[in-house]
């Protein structure tokens, strides 16, 4: 299972593309140039935040639905930034360095979220520690040991306790800032 999992292909980047183009469109309501799936997703996000910020939701797809000319500007700006922060989401991460570095980060991310459940621990998991010596790094290091090695998913080296424990560090280390930079955004928006 795992080396399925570090065997997978990133996916394509043609949705969030779509989504992008569709929130400086004219009008982002029509979602004929999207995707199946990437208009089913859209309408629904549209639909639950124009629901949660005016209370009157309806549905958006139908010709005796809504159109762009009855929404007023606040409603408009919310659509076009459910447009934007869903291209961000199905946007394909890429970063520096091998792609097998965002596989084993997803890896530590999901064993970090195993390690959590089953030990009943109700930090947040920014909060396990990330030293050599603590329980959660010792955990990933054992499970990624067997995907490791000449031939393998990984390099040795890069699920050594050393390297799993930094690994961990830093990923830590950017969701607090990427958690930080959110709670500071929504207290100026407020």
């Amino acid at each position: 299972m795992w080396q399925e999992l570090a065997a997978e292909k990133e996916p394509s980047s043609r949705a969030s593309k779509d989504l992008e183009r569709l929130s400086r469109t004219a009008d982002p309501l029509d979602t004929t140039p999207l995707g199946e799936g990437a208009r089913r997703v859209f309408v629904l996000a549209v639909k639950r935040e124009l629901g949660n910020r005016s209370g009157r939701a309806r549905n958006i797809e139908s010709p005796g639905g809504r159109s762009w000319a009855d929404l007023d500007d606040a409603e408009r700006a919310v659509v076009r930034a459910v447009a934007l922060q869903l291209a961000e989401q199905y946007r394909p991460r890429r970063h520096r360095g091998r792609p097998r570095k965002d596989v084993l980060d997803t890896l530590i991310l999901g064993f970090a979220d195993l390690f959590a459940r089953a030990s009943r621990d109700d930090r947040h998991l920014e909060e396990l520690g990330y030293s050599v010596h603590a329980r959660f790094v010792r955990f990933a290091h054992l499970l990624l040991c067997p995907l490791a090695g000449p031939g393998r998913a990984f390099d040795l080296s890069e699920v050594s306790l050393i390297a799993v424990s930094r690994r961990w560090e830093r990923l830590a280390l950017a969701d607090r800032k990427r958690r930080r930079a959110m709670d500071e955004a929504s207290t100026g928006n407020s």
